[in-house]
C-alpha cells in the first residue's frame, strides 16, 4: 500500500511539474507576443507620422484651386538621365552645322505649361516623357518649367479610344468600330520665350 501511494505521489509530482513548466512556457509565448505587438504598435505610429509629415509636405508643394490651376510659384523639377555633354567644334563644322545647332538651341528653350489635372481612376499622377533616355516629369495642376523637346513629346503622347456606331442594331454586321486619337497628357502652354513658338506648337499638334 506504502508503494502504491509512492507511486501515485510521484505521478501527482510529474503532472504537477509538467503543468508548471507548461505555464511557464505559455507564460514566455504570451510575454513574447506581447512584445512584439508594442513593438509593431510602435513601428505603425512611426510610420503613420512619417506619412502625417509627407502628406503634409505633399499638400503644400501640391496646391490645387477649384479651376484646376495651381497658383503657386511655378517650380523647376530637373531632367533625369545620362548625358553625352557638350560636342566639341572647330570653326569649320560650326558653320556646316550652323542650322542644327540653331534648331537644338530651340528646343532646349524653357517653357512655362501646366499638365491638367485628371479626375479618371486610371491617369497617371505624375506623367512622364523621354527623349533619347533623358526623362522629366510633370506634376498635374502645377506651373512647370521644361525644355521645349518635352513639351514636343507631350503632344506626340496620344492615346486611342473606340466608340461604336450602331445604325441598325438588329444587325451586327452594320456595327462599325471609330477610333479616336487624343492627347494623353492634356496641358496647356502658359509662356514661350521664342517668336516662332505658337506656329511650332500648332504645327506639331497638326500632325498625324
Amino acid at each position: 500500500m506504502a508503494q502504491k501511494r509512492k507511486t501515485v505521489s510521484q505521478k501527482l509530482a510529474a503532472k504537477t511539474k509538467a503543468l508548471t513548466e507548461e505555464k511557464q512556457r505559455s507564460a514566455k509565448l504570451l510575454a513574447d507576443i506581447e512584445a512584439r505587438e508594442a513593438a509593431f504598435e510602435t513601428k505603425m505610429k512611426e510610420f503613420e507620422v512619417r506619412m502625417t509629415k509627407a502628406s503634409e509636405h505633399v499638400s503644400k508643394t501640391v496646391e490645387i484651386t477649384e479651376e484646376g490651376y495651381n497658383q503657386a510659384k511655378p517650380i523647376f523639377i530637373g531632367e533625369l538621365g545620362a548625358t553625352t555633354g557638350i560636342e566639341r567644334l572647330t570653326e569649320a563644322e560650326l558653320m556646316a552645322k550652323e542650322e542644327t545647332i540653331k534648331v537644338e538651341a530651340f528646343m532646349h528653350d524653357m517653357l512655362l505649361v501646366v499638365v491638367q489635372p485628371s479626375e479618371l481612376d486610371e491617369a497617371i499622377e505624375l506623367p512622364c516623357v523621354s527623349v533619347n533616355g533623358q526623362n522629366q516629369y510633370f506634376i498635374r495642376g502645377r506651373e512647370q518649367w521644361v525644355k521645349r523637346k518635352y513639351v514636343e513629346q507631350l503632344v506626340r503622347s496620344t492615346i486611342t479610344t473606340y466608340t461604336q456606331d450602331t445604325p441598325d442594331s438588329s444587325k451586327l454586321e452594320g456595327i462599325r468600330t471609330i477610333p479616336k486619337k487624343g492627347p494623353k497628357f492634356p496641358f496647356v502652354v502658359l509662356k514661350d520665350p521664342h517668336p516662332d513658338g505658337k506656329a511650332w506648337l500648332e504645327n506639331i499638334q497638326k500632325q498625324p
